[in-house]
């Protein structure tokens, strides 16, 4: 149980450095091999942690393992207000890597596109824990999710017009 606890402490710190970094606030949209996997991986091992990558498990390749007990699977999600909700494909993936270790903690952390500025939660906010998937198996399903593509903070006026919780742009003028 430490090596998940210590691996959920490095997520939320490397989620910390990226959001400090500002690392994806211009990208269109990040590669997921070769821009998200590898700046989590990096802060991952900046924090002392143990990550392994690539390892092949469950007949398909892993992104990340975390102290060799924690897999940590990696997505790029379109535009979305609801990052959260799109991660049902992945949380079936993630779960046939971790049965492959025997382990019942998975990670997954998905950069998305927020609509708006309103849909750029605090730090706080970008990270939940849900059952595994199918709730077939007693697994813990950590989830992290990183924006991208939201412009800099000079220009977030002209983003944050947006009615709260419905994805839509307000275009009635109003404030």
């Amino acid at each position: 149980m430490s090596d998940v606890i210590a691996s959920i402490e490095a997520m939320l710190k490397a989620l910390e450095v990226i959001e400090q970094g500002g690392e994806f606030v211009k990208s269109e949209r990040p590669d997921e091999l070769h821009g998200l996997q590898p700046k989590l991986r990096d802060c991952l091992r900046a924090t002392g942690l143990k990550v392994a990558e690539g390892a092949e498990l469950g007949g398909g390749e892993t992104d990340l393992i975390l102290t060799d007990t924690v897999v940590l699977e990696n997505k790029v999600l379109d535009a979305t207000d609801r990052p959260f909700e799109q991660l049902d494909a992945a949380g079936w993936q993630v779960r046939r890597y971790a049965i492959a270790i025997s382990q019942k903690v998975r990670f997954v952390c998905a950069a998305y596109k927020p609509l708006t500025e309103a849909h750029i939660p605090p730090l706080t906010a970008r990270v939940r824990a849900r059952a595994g998937k199918g709730g077939v198996d007693e697994a813990v399903e950590v989830q992290f999710v990183v924006p991208y593509g939201q412009g800099i903070p000079s220009k977030a006026a002209l983003r944050a017009k947006a009615v709260p919780g419905d994805g839509h742009a307000d275009t009635s003028g109003k404030t």
